[in-house]
């Protein structure tokens, strides 16, 4: 986790606290960017295994800079972890004064 880059560790502990699966429409909001900016922090994550795809979806959200009026658009994007072990070691990364509050914006 640690080799990643920051934009990707952060929503991708953002995405621990959410469960082992996360809808990206779910992550952009919490993390307050688009869905395509959340796609592209998480992009290195997909590349080095650390999450997957459930479907194909995600590629329409590969390289796009916008897909307003696309039919991908009306479907949801969900990844999980790799493993559990992977989850843990996202959500170690926040420091323990900030989980509560992290949680709480979740909610």
């Amino acid at each position: 986790m640690g080799k990643l880059p920051p934009s990707t560790q952060k929503v991708l502990q953002l995405a621990a606290c959410i469960g082992n699966q996360f809808a990206l429409v779910t992550l952009a909001i919490v993390s307050e960017q688009s869905q395509i900016e959340t796609a592209a922090c998480l992009w290195k994550a997909l590349q080095e295994g650390s999450i997957l795809p459930i479907g194909d979806v995600y590629k329409f959200y590969v390289g796009q800079e916008t897909l307003a009026g696309t039919s991908e658009n009306q479907q949801t994007v969900t990844y999980e972890f790799l493993h559990n072990r992977v989850q843990q070691a996202a959500y170690s990364l926040i420091p323990d004064h900030q989980k509560q509050t992290t949680h709480l914006k979740i909610g």
